[in-house]
């Protein structure tokens, strides 16, 4: 993943990638699907920001949501 965010900017998204995975893993869903929607926007067309927007949006129970963003995922995998 981090030969797709080359660069000085790829180190802001990883930055903000990991930060989405702590307070996923405390369960601060909310705020780590923000952190996550960031990256998302940064990398549009990267499969794992689109994974984790989706199974973050399954934790908050907005399963058509997360279906949309696991089928994109899903598009962009190689």
């Amino acid at each position: 993943m981090k030969e797709a965010m080359g660069g000085g900017e790829g180190g802001k998204i990883m930055e903000l990638f990991m930060r989405g995975l702590r307070y996923y893993s405390i369960e601060v869903y909310d705020t780590a699907l923000t952190e996550f929607q960031t990256c998302k926007y940064l990398l549009p067309e990267n499969a794992t920001m689109n994974y984790h927007v989706a199974l973050t949006k399954y934790k908050l129970q907005k399963y058509e949501s997360a279906l949309s963003e696991a089928i994109r995922a899903s598009d962009l995998s190689p």
